[in-house]
């Protein structure tokens, strides 16, 4: 049977009436329990004799000593103990009456090296004071590991220590040498005409360069009407070239760069110009040495 229109809207009046009556009842509920909270007496309990209670913390029975565990964690446990404070005996000046006035005279002897001393640091500006309390270069030397790592200005950090032990951590990159600089980076480059750029060996040949060269020429060749032909209607295909000379180029002929950086190494102004030493072996002399030097072959030097 189909059910009667409107029964589930019937349901829900329902069950929304009845958590408004349940809700109303909760309210005077509340009301009635605040009421009769504000009607009673408030009577203040006096303090007796009995409430000063004095609590003494005791600490639970350490393990046997003998245990191996306790052993290890022995010092950890004597970090919670409660320590019994010790009790100061009062000072007795019947007792021993010339006690304070020893101490007085030993204050006033003191006192005048204190205020002599803070006379001086007063009278001293800030930034030399802050130089009589910085380390020297031979101390910081002589405190750290590697003491080759250390630099003149690494004495004037918050934490000197701290510093070298980092610049002489493995795979540390360092800062780079043009942050102590006055001039800006780079300028001695400026005027230096830069060499255009170079295909590799190894691309140049495959023979791309001529294709290029070829199909740009021809390119300058066309008119204007043929130029906005291309451009409405592009041709693909141009560089026709094998892709399996292409493959052995880069997989087969390829060569490694000259003057790549290797990890940690930074740039800085004239490193491009700095000869190599470990490239070069004592006992070899090159062609160009051989004829500056006027040796034939097999011939030994001057």
């Amino acid at each position: 049977m189909a059910p009667e229109p409107g029964a589930a809207k019937k349901a829900q009046a329902k069950v929304r009436a009845a958590k408004k009556k349940k809700n109303k009842e909760n309210q005077k509920a509340r009301k009635a329990a605040h009421l009769a909270q504000k009607q009673e007496p408030q009577t203040k309990k006096k303090p007796t004799q009995d409430d000063n209670w004095d609590i003494e913390y005791v600490p639970d029975a350490p393990a046997h000593e003998s245990d191996p565990v306790f052993a290890a964690m022995r010092s950890v446990f004597q970090r919670f103990e409660v320590q019994e404070e010790e009790e100061e005996e009062p000072e007795d000046d019947a007792v021993d009456p010339n006690k304070r006035r020893r101490n007085k005279e030993k204050l006033r002897a003191r006192e005048p090296e204190e205020e002599s001393d803070d006379d001086e640091m007063a009278g001293l500006s800030r930034k030399r004071r802050k130089e009589m309390n910085r380390m020297s270069v031979a101390m910081l030397k002589s405190l750290v590991r590697r003491p080759d790592v250390v630099e003149v200005w690494d004495t004037h950090a918050p934490d000197p220590r701290h510093l070298v032990f980092l610049k002489a951590y493995r795979n540390t990159v360092t800062v780079p040498r043009h942050w102590s600089h006055k001039r800006r980076y780079m300028a001695g480059k400026r005027g230096v005409e830069k060499p255009p750029f170079k295909l590799p060996e190894y691309i140049e040949a495959t023979g791309i360069a001529k294709i290029r060269q070829a199909i740009m020429e021809k390119e300058s060749s066309k008119g204007l009407r043929a130029k906005a032909r291309d451009k409405v209607r592009p041709k693909v295909g141009k560089l026709d070239i094998d892709h399996q000379v292409l493959h052995d180029a880069f997989f087969k002929y390829q060569t490694k760069p000259k003057g790549v950086s290797r990890h940690g190494e930074m740039y800085y102004e004239g490193k491009e110009y700095e000869v190599k030493m470990s490239a070069k072996k004592p006992g070899q002399l090159s062609e160009a040495l051989r004829l500056a030097l006027g040796m034939g072959d097999n011939h030994p030097p001057p």
